[in-house]
């Protein structure tokens, strides 16, 4: 019965903890459940419960747990380090990546004219999500054997 929430974590206890929830914990889980289920509806109440049971302390453990209801004290942030670094950020982003806005043709392309340029082209194409031409990064890849001198970024 997916509209009684204490049944509902109850039965994960069993089965994912041994019944070994703490009583703070199960509390905690039966008000996500139902919280989330009047919002969301039963599925995603089920989801919520099994993302936050298998975060707890008694999923991860073979033994009995005991919490011992006590904050963790702050620990202190570190002093900054004026030695100057390099870092490499790298960004998982949901999607995919936009290749034709990555590298775009600028300037002295074979067979640009007067009256058409591969620029133009690109922006035909793109429509409303073409990048503007003065807001673009140059490359010079006159001796690259491009297509294109200039690429724009």
């Amino acid at each position: 019965d997916y509209s009684n929430g204490l049944q509902v974590v109850e039965d994960m206890s069993l089965l994912l903890s041994g019944g070994r929830l703490n009583p703070i914990t199960k509390t905690l889980l039966v008000d996500a459940y139902n919280e989330e289920l009047l919002r969301t509806g039963a599925d995603n109440a089920l989801k919520v419960v099994q993302k936050l049971m298998i975060s707890t302390a008694e999923f991860h453990s073979t033994n009995i747990f005991e919490s011992i209801n006590t904050a963790r004290a702050e620990v202190p942030l570190p002093q900054p380090s004026n030695t100057p670094y390099k870092a490499i950020v790298y960004l998982n982003l949901e999607g995919g990546l936009d290749s034709f806005n990555t590298l775009i043709p600028h300037s002295n392309c074979q067979g640009d004219t007067d009256q058409y340029s591969m620029f133009d082209e690109y922006t035909n194409v793109r429509g409303d999500i073409a990048l503007a031409k003065e807001s673009l990064l140059t490359i010079d890849a006159s001796s690259s054997g491009q297509i294109c001198n200039t690429f724009g970024l």
